[in-house]
């Protein structure tokens, strides 16, 4: 019977250390290194390999802040399966990992046992929390924090690239329409998801809510997301 495939793995920081010291844990954990990067664009050009199951990924990469990474993955690639691992153990820094569509995150203090049980997690359809994080989530967003009106918390230019999006413009489409990259609009709509404290998927119903857009766009569907 012949040996199953190892997990394909793909790493992205910033930080040529970390990326060689995360390749030594995942190699010494029987997983497979597909690719690494240093930087977003090199990273998104391998969103849609077929052979990355899971992709590790670093915050404030480059000149993108926060999860911005993880927005522009999920958008090139919505089945990629997203671990952060980063040094940041703040509640709202991992609650917007997980709202950016991250499905594990590990910080880097966290024994190495706990990265491979999040990628076999992940790689498997799950969703990893490390040991007492759910439940600072779960009191995270009971607290009341969300209970805002962007209208008040964002600036004229985080309200109209929020609109935009909401309407179901990709950050690329906004990008185009307002002049300036896609980074920095993805810059913004991580900005916006902590200032809001929903996720990005909420925007439309967030907005309809405090009648920011008339209704829910309809958008057509792609026979073929690689095209």
């Amino acid at each position: 019977m012949p040996k199953s495939r190892p997990l394909g793995i793909f790493v992205c920081d910033d930080h040529a250390a970390i990326r060689r010291g995360l390749q030594s844990i995942l190699e010494e954990g029987g997983f497979e290194i597909i690719g690494s990067a240093g930087s977003v664009d090199e990273c998104l050009a391998f969103a849609c390999h077929d052979d990355v199951s899971v992709y590790i990924v670093g915050l404030n990469i480059g000149e993108t802040r926060g999860t911005t990474i993880v927005d522009l993955l999920r958008e090139r690639n919505r089945s990629a399966q997203i671990i952060v691992y980063s040094d940041y153990d703040s509640t709202p820094i991992i609650s917007g990992a997980y709202e950016a569509g991250a499905r594990g995150y590990v910080t880097s203090s966290s024994e190495e046992q706990l990265l491979l049980e999040a990628i076999n997690t992940v790689a498997n359809g799950g969703i990893y929390f490390e040991p007492g994080v759910a439940e600072e989530l779960a009191i995270f967003y009971t607290s009341g924090a969300r209970k805002v009106d962007p209208r008040e918390l964002l600036t004229e230019r985080e309200l109209t690239i929020f609109i935009l999006l909401a309407e179901g413009r990709t950050v690329k489409e906004v990008g185009e329409m307002l002049g300036v990259t896609e980074k920095s609009v993805g810059n913004r709509a991580v900005t916006i998801r902590r200032k809001l404290c929903i996720p990005r998927d909420q925007f439309t119903s967030f907005a309809l809510e405090h009648n920011l857009i008339d209704q829910e766009p309809v958008r057509p569907t792609r026979l073929n997301s690689r095209s």
